[in-house]
This record gives structure tokens, sequence and C-alpha cells, in this order.
């Protein structure tokens, strides 16, 4: 089967996806002020009941492809839910809203507005610059992956007679959405045990694949919520778009296949 953005995917609900985290990222011009002492309180009064544990956490940002270690020490502003399933990341530049318990893609997309409404109201950014939609897979002690996954995105495991004669592997492609001037980072890893990949996700201790996607906008816009949030659904349903594409109708059997549900 071959990839177009033209090309519409069935709205379907995975009820055992192997999903470990989803993170809808708007990064905007800086406001050093967002994360002072004054304007955390201000933000915690806001968010809370849902975000209640509060946390400052001082480090560099890192973008996706990395960058020099000489980075600037930032502070940022965390606030959890009491389970530890939520959590909004608030730096001068960025806000951040992440989950391990995601339900689909209107609850994550209304919780990000929530957010941005609170930011608004605190100390609204002048402009918004990127806007990125993150869906995170893992596959544990993953076997038989050739009936799972479009085989573009195994590389050498492909063609391996026995999958345990690849101890790692890495396939990365960039995809253009000209239509809409955005761009689609996919990578397919698979991963030794205690192989960490992530700053934010913990490694396991046994073999791994990964399948992550991260689809992002860089055209600069004004911090109105309702507008980004439109941007934010756009780039969720080209996520989606992607994934239905790596994954087989075996893997969406496996993992419990629910027609008709938007993810």
């Amino acid at each position: 089967m071959t990839f177009s953005f033209t090309s519409e995917a069935p709205q379907l609900m995975l009820l055992k996806a192997p999903l470990v985290q989803a993170m809808c990222q708007i990064r905007f011009a800086q406001v050093p002020e967002l994360v002072d002492d004054d304007n955390e309180r201000k933000l915690a009064a806001l968010l809370d009941p849902n975000y209640p544990i509060r946390g400052t956490v001082q480090g560099a940002q890192l973008s996706v492809f990395g960058g020099p270690a000489n980075l600037p020490v930032e502070t940022f502003r965390t606030f959890e839910d009491v389970d530890g399933y939520w959590k909004v990341t608030v730096a001068q530049d960025a806000v951040t809203l992440e989950t391990r318990a995601y339900f689909d893609r209107d609850d994550l997309l209304e919780r990000t507005s929530a957010v941005l409404e609170a930011v608004a109201q605190v100390r609204k950014p002048p402009k918004v610059t990127r806007v990125g939609v993150r869906y995170t897979d893992r596959i544990l002690n993953p076997q038989g992956l050739r009936k799972l996954v479009h085989p573009s995105l195994l590389g050498m495991l492909s063609e391996v007679e026995d999958d345990i004669l690849v101890d790692h592997q890495s396939t990365q492609v960039g995809l253009n959405d000209v239509s809409t001037n955005s761009q689609v980072l996919v990578r397919s890893l698979l991963l030794p045990a205690n192989a960490k990949f992530d700053p934010n996700i913990s490694p396991v201790d046994g073999p791994s694949w990964i399948l992550d996607i991260d689809s992002s906008n860089q055209e600069s816009l004004r911090f109105v919520v309702d507008e980004v949030i439109e941007r934010a659904r756009l780039l969720a349903k080209r996520a989606y778009q992607v994934f239905y594409w790596a994954v087989t109708d075996e893997f969406r059997t496996t993992y419990g296949v629910e027609a008709g549900v938007e993810s």
C-alpha cells in the first residue's frame, strides 16, 4: 500500500493500543515572565484541580534532532495530575501537554485548549512559532513484526530469516505535506534491553520496537487558541494517517480495533 496525505484513513480506535506517550507542544516567541514565581502561582490557580502537583525543573530544552551540549539552562514549570498520567510543562517559549493515558484526539486537544487559555490569561505570547503533535508506540519483546508493520519501516529486519539476528536498528524518514507546509518525522526503532531513546520515556528491561511519529508546522500564527488548536487537529490527523499506513490489519486486530471511533 502506497502512502499519500490525500488518502483518508478510516477512523479506528485501538482498545489495547501500545501507545506509551502522546504529546502536543506549542512553541512561541519568548515570554520570560511566564515562568517567574508570580505567574507560576497564577497558572497553578487556573489549572488546578486538574493538575495540582506543581514542580520546577532546571535544564536544557533539546530539539527533536538534539543539539550542542552547552545549551543554556532554563526554568520549566510543571503541573501534573495526581495519578501522574497527565503533565503540563511551561517554558519561556513553549507549552507542552503530555500523557500516558491517551483516549482520543478530541480529548487531547480539548485539554490542550484549556491549558492554552490559562497561559493566555496569565501572559499571552505575541505569536506561535511551531505547533507539534507526537505519538510514541512501543511493542515489548517484539516477534513477527513483519506481520504487524509495513516492511519499509523494518529495514534489515524484514530481510532476515530470524528476528533475533538483528540486535538494534533505526529507520527515520521526514515527510512533507505540501498542502499545509507541515512535516511528519517518522522513526522506527528496534532497541535492545535498557536502551534509552527519549529523556521522557523510561527504558524497559527487554527488547522493544518503537514507532515514533512527530507531526509539526513551523509557520507563524497569532496566539489565538482556536486557531492553534485547529492546526494541532490537522497535525494529529496527519500523524494518524502515517500510523494507519505503517501498521497492518493484523496489528489492528491484535491491538483490539474498534471501528467508527476517531483515535
